[in-house]
């Protein structure tokens, strides 16, 4: 497996991926097709990171014999720029799972996040039982629930998690 850069080779297969795993509503603000695209071309949504206070946007993929199994990435948001990565578009193909492919992920952020001298990596999640794979890599890592909040139109609490880096 190798993980690298998001690109326009990979991109179509990042986005099915994404959909398939969590089947994002499209008109929610934070909808993979919108961002994936936004994050190879950011001088061409300067207004939607504007927005949101997006200030930094990197995806990368887990690549198995040419297959896209795995995405993650990692975002800076004005307000914490600073000291904060958020983590963004985590997931492994479920028949990829168990495999060590989230493992390699997230250590794979956390180094980014420790190599920019981020004092935390923040995600949120929620407790949809589709997500119980992610909570236990989670909780495995050290990540602390530092939030939740019940969110209009979802069934789920959205829970924010942070880690110490």
């Amino acid at each position: 497996m190798k993980i690298q850069p998001l690109s326009e080779e990979t991109l179509e297969e990042a986005l099915v991926l994404l959909i398939k795993v969590f089947n994002p509503s499209q008109d929610g603000e934070d909808y993979p097709g919108i961002w994936f695209p936004a994050s190879l071309h950011p001088e061409r949504h300067k207004e939607l990171f504007k927005k949101l206070g997006v200030k930094q946007l990197q995806y990368y993929v887990a690549v198995e014999k040419g297959k896209v199994i795995g995405t993650t990435g990692y975002y800076t948001l004005k307000e914490d720029e600073k000291e904060a990565y958020w983590l963004a578009w985590f997931c492994v193909d479920k028949e990829y799972r168990g495999r060590g492919v989230g493992t390699s992920l997230l250590e794979f952020i956390i180094e980014k996040a420790r190599k920019e001298k981020k004092r935390y990596l923040r995600l949120y999640t929620s407790d949809n039982p589709d997500e119980a794979d992610a909570q236990k890599l989670y909780d495995k890592f050290g990540f602390k629930t530092t939030k939740t909040e019940s969110v209009k139109h979802n069934r789920y609490k959205r829970q924010y998690k942070e880690l110490i880096i």
